[in-house]
């Protein structure tokens, strides 16, 4: 099973590709659970690519709908599987994204129509070891190690910083324009991409760090691309 994730205004969306069965269904519950804890607390969960359930996934998703603080809708429901959420009494199931969207009372047709033109949104999740350089208020240049979340060929997520008492001391404004510097490890092997601080998430229990790339040479745009769809 395969989750990629994507941030609409205030909603994430989790494609699911695959089986939701046995042991990979606490990815799923993993991936709610981190982002309740960030303060996320409308998601949309797309099942186009899904081809089947188990109880286990059923049950997973029926914890995380009763337990409350968040808000699931989900979209493009198969046949068997929207047989099994009938049963069970799941009724937020939407025929597209756009209406799975919509259910939260905002117009989100064309902000995703603007997103889905201007990036590749596909990610994968990692967990791989990542070091970056930025400069400091003081123009310090300071090295920090990292460990990648979710990558694509847009940007990267970062948290397990290890520079954590440097960034507490910069605000999200001051953070907005800042420019790093990374060195990706293990599968990738890239060096020298440029990325420019989008979002500074201080509500998880780690800090976490959105960037979106500013200068990757193409031949490493290519490797992530392959990385992210392998």
């Amino acid at each position: 099973m395969k989750i990629m994730r994507r941030q609409i205004d205030s909603v994430v969306v989790l494609e699911i590709e695959g089986n939701i069965v046995g042991s990979w269904v606490r990815k799923l519950q993993n991936q709610i659970e981190n982002l309740k804890g960030a303060g996320i607390n409308k998601i949309v969960i797309d099942l186009k690519e899904a081809t089947s359930i188990d109880d286990f996934g059923m049950s997973i998703i029926l914890t995380a709908i009763k337990e409350g603080g968040v808000k699931i809708r989900f979209s493009n429901v198969g046949y068997r599987i929207r047989e099994m959420f009938d049963r069970a009494g799941i009724a937020e199931i939407y025929d597209t994204e756009e209406k799975a969207l919509e259910s939260f009372g905002g117009d989100y047709s064309q902000m995703r129509f603007r997103e889905i033109k201007t990036r590749r949104y596909a990610r994968k999740d990692t967990y791989i070891p990542t070091e970056f350089w930025f400069l400091n208020r003081d123009g310090q240049r300071i090295l920090c190690n990292a460990t990648i979340m979710n990558i694509g060929s847009g940007g990267v997520f970062l948290e397990y910083i290890d520079c954590y008492s440097e960034l507490k001391k910069l605000d999200l404004e001051e953070l907005q324009p800042i420019e790093l510097e990374l060195t990706i490890h293990d599968y990738l092997d890239l060096a020298g991409l440029k990325a420019k601080v989008i979002r500074l998430d201080r509500q998880r229990e780690q800090i976490g760090l959105g960037a979106e790339f500013t200068e990757v040479r193409p031949e490493a745009r290519e490797k992530i691309i392959k990385f992210v769809e392998g």
